[in-house]
């Protein structure tokens, strides 16, 4: 017989090993009243996907919530922090790219 663990145990294991997944609580939360206010409100249940699609809302909550998994699943540390980080590393190899073709048009002048 297969025993289920109840749902608390479930959510403080995940949160216990990722932290950052917390902010992804109110986003869930959000997207499940919202389909069920498509489908009881708006008669929109009869595809998932349809109901997706139609409204905005629940279309922008699934993209945040994408958005919030990538961030905090992310090994090591947020996607900002590695988007910044690629950016100055990115800034730097040009200054040096510049800089060192600066040193022998110079160097080159000076000979």
């Amino acid at each position: 017989m297969l025993k289920c663990q109840r749902p608390a145990h479930w959510f403080s294991t995940v949160m216990s090993a990722k932290p950052q997944l917390v902010i992804t609580v109110p986003l869930v939360l959000f997207g499940l009243f919202r389909y069920w206010y498509v489908v009881e409100e708006l008669d929109g249940g009869e595809s998932p996907t349809d109901a997706l699609i139609a409204d905005w809302q629940l279309l922008l909550t699934v993209v945040l919530w994408i958005a919030a998994c990538g961030w905090a699943l992310w090994p090591g540390q947020g996607l900002c922090t590695v988007w910044i980080c690629s950016v100055i590393g990115t800034l730097r190899l040009s200054w040096r790219r510049i800089t060192s073709s600066m040193d022998h048009e110079v160097l080159g002048s000076i000979a």
